[in-house]
């Protein structure tokens, strides 16, 4: 190792009262467990995160670029951990980065530094990978069985979207896999889906830390994200409104059987028009809001379970128009709030069916609150067992609205609100 380069997080300069990453090289090693390098510390630093070693960047990235020269191929990466210092690109089609699953490791030890646009000196880990071009569309690009890490640790910079991977924002990409990673960040997003993209795949991936665990934006049609593990282990706090999901400007894609524990939005459905989306057999544990919509059209929420959420289950507040939704086969427990809340904010929301879905221990069961078209709210289970119960159903739509209430049914609460002109039928209500 003498002569490699290495960082230490937290021992360079303090600027603005954070200290900066020290950049250094070994010159020599004492022991197994004692090296000196090259500058001394310039601030006090203990447990810190250290990297050292080859950058192994160039190699990898000549055999990327050999891959695409030849007009596609794959580059395999046996086990090792390979640290690099600048982030890897795909740029071609038809290419194939794989490897032995976790053993195969690529480490980003740089570590930048904000001068402008967030916080100044917060020791933020670069990405590991971009993948798409700004001047031509590719297409036809799988990465997987690998294990993708940086240094650098939480940053307070809620604008940052940039995965340890990312599809590039303004680039096509088309037809590309992501699947059998693992991704672990203090700071960053996990994955990114940043481009204008058909037919994507996203699955069987393990996300730790971080922003988000994907932020799936760009403009996407078709996309399918299944079977991931989503977990957040960093010191992000609730305000930075980390999604284990941020869903944006999708067009008929399917988010199924994922796993997400621990971010403040399990599922955040927003910001842009949604279209056809699927969310379908998804998990979501100890969310502040678990699922929460604010511009979507022909959006189906079906079968999901969600469990232990400090806020709300379902949470859909427009900041547009919502409509045409779906809310089917879900189970909803332990909340401290609303299981399913439906308010009208800055956008219409209309022509909603809320069916056969069950709300056990949720301080209050169905908020529907002005909502306009055509309704149906049926065959609901709302029960509180050991909870100070709210409400257990408060229906209130527009004036004009055709809203049916049915064969639903309350145990344990003590109170509910429906609206004359609400179409009652069939209901057991306690």
């Amino acid at each position: 190792d003498t002569g490699k380069p290495s960082e230490v997080l937290g021992a360079g300069p303090s600027i603005n009262g954070q200290n900066d990453q020290l950049r250094t090289t070994i010159v020599a090693v004492h022991d197994a467990h004692t090296a000196i390098l090259s500058a001394p510390a310039q601030s006090n630093s203990s447990n810190a995160d250290v990297s050292w070693g080859t950058d192994q960047r160039p190699a990898l990235q000549a055999a990327i670029d050999a891959a695409a020269v030849a007009g596609g191929g794959t580059v395999f990466i046996p086990a090792g951990c390979y640290r690099i210092s600048e982030l890897l690109k795909i740029s071609a089609s038809d290419i194939r980065l794989t490897g032995d699953g976790d053993a195969s490791e690529i480490y980003m030890g740089y570590v930048y530094t904000f001068s402008e646009g967030g916080p100044t000196n917060q020791g933020d880990g670069l990405p590991d990978l971009y993948i798409g071009s700004r001047e031509k569309a590719i297409s036809n690009i799988e990465v997987d069985h690998l294990r993708f890490t940086n240094a650098g640790v939480a940053i307070h910079n809620a604008v940052n979207g940039d995965g340890l991977i990312t599809v590039l924002n303004g680039s096509m990409v088309n037809n590309y896999k992501l699947h059998d990673l693992t991704v672990g960040t203090s700071s960053r997003c996990g994955i990114t889906q940043a481009a204008i993209s058909s037919g994507f795949q996203i699955y069987n991936n393990t996300i730790s830390g971080g922003l988000h665990g994907f932020y799936i934006a760009g403009s996407g049609t078709n996309g399918y994200v299944h079977g991931n593990h989503l977990i957040n282990t960093s010191v992000l706090h609730d305000q930075y409104n980390s999604a284990g999901m941020a869903i944006k400007n999708q067009t008929n894609g399917s988010f199924v059987g994922n796993t997400v524990d621990g971010y403040y939005y399990g599922l955040l459905v927003s910001t842009y028009p949604n279209r056809g989306l699927t969310i379908d057999s998804n998990t979501l544990t100890n969310s502040h809001l678990a699922l929460a919509i604010n511009f979507a059209t022909n959006l189906s929420l079906t079968n999901n379970i969600i469990d232990t959420a400090t806020s709300t289950g379902i949470w859909i507040q427009s900041v547009a128009s919502v409509d045409h939704v779906r809310i089917l086969g879900n189970t909803i427990r332990n909340v401290n709030g609303y299981g399913i809340y439906l308010v009208q904010g800055q956008g219409v929301i209309s022509d909603i069916d809320v069916k056969s879905n069950t709300l056990t221990n949720c301080v209050s069961g169905v908020q529907f609150y002005l909502i306009g078209g055509t309704n149906n709210i049926s065959e609901n289970v709302v029960q509180a067992l050991g909870v100070n119960p709210g409400l257990a159903f408060r229906i209130r739509p527009l004036s004009g609205a055709q809203t049916s209430f049915a064969n639903n049914v309350s145990a344990g609460y003590n109170s509910l609100y429906i609206a004359p002109g609400v179409n009652q039928q069939n209901n057991d209500l306690h």
